[in-house]
């Protein structure tokens, strides 16, 4: 579980953060954890504690930002190795975000930045071996035009559509075959489908694709 408490008392160690990126992160009211190059946290910004303390799809184990749902987990840690890496080559990042499903219809968009070596020395000193900038952005999904996307542009069937909302939502396939009322056999062949039309060939894509989808209101 986040300690939100020991997270502020390292921050305010530093008597020069007034200075510092990191309260500019705060006054700009910005959701940013800033990462080492092994994705050990450094620093996590007041907004930032909000969106994890809440504990709804991420978390932090041993030290490092994760995600409930083993998919979106490993999604995440993907993020953040092919961020290292691009800030190891000093190479230009263009590396998709990830998004989690949370409740009431909200993503949470996760992007990752490299940060540059002049940021460094903006930085306070227990933030000066950051070379990740994850910045978190709540957005609400409109449900519309993700099902009017996917029945128009991949022509999904109803009962396909109504199992990709579930999986968007973070539901497992048992939780979905039983919310639909069929057997998981039914839904295993509906997810079949559901790759062949949208041209897929794993869960997490499909749930990437989703995300990507899925327009703000």
């Amino acid at each position: 579980m986040f300690n939100r408490s020991m997270a502020l008392s390292k921050q305010k160690a530093d008597p020069a953060r007034s200075q510092t990126l990191e309260s500019a992160f705060d006054a700009l009211h910005a959701a940013v954890v800033l990462l080492d190059r092994k994705g050990r946290i450094l620093y996590v910004s007041q907004a930032a504690i909000a969106i994890i303390a809440a504990g709804d799809r991420l978390l932090v184990r041993d030290g490092t930002l994760s995600a409930l749902n083993a998919l979106e987990a490993a999604a995440l840690a993907g993020l953040i190795a092919n961020t290292v890496l691009k800030s190891a080559t000093n190479g230009a990042c263009q590396i998709n975000p990830v998004f989690l499903s949370q409740a009431q219809g909200q993503l949470l968009r996760i992007s990752a930045i490299p940060i540059a070596h002049a940021a460094l020395q903006r930085l306070g000193t227990p933030a000066r071996n950051a070379a990740i900038l994850l910045l978190l952005r709540r957005t609400q999904v409109n449900a519309r035009a993700l099902t009017q996307m996917l029945h128009w542009v991949y022509g999904l069937t109803g009962a396909e559509i109504r199992l990709a909302l579930l999986l968007h939502g973070g539901r497992a396939l048992a939780e979905c075959a039983s919310e639909n009322s069929v057997s998981t056999e039914t839904v295993r062949a509906q997810l079949k489908a559901i790759f062949r039309k949208t041209g897929v060939h794993r869960q997490s894509h499909l749930l990437r694709l989703l995300s990507e989808l899925a327009l703000p209101d």
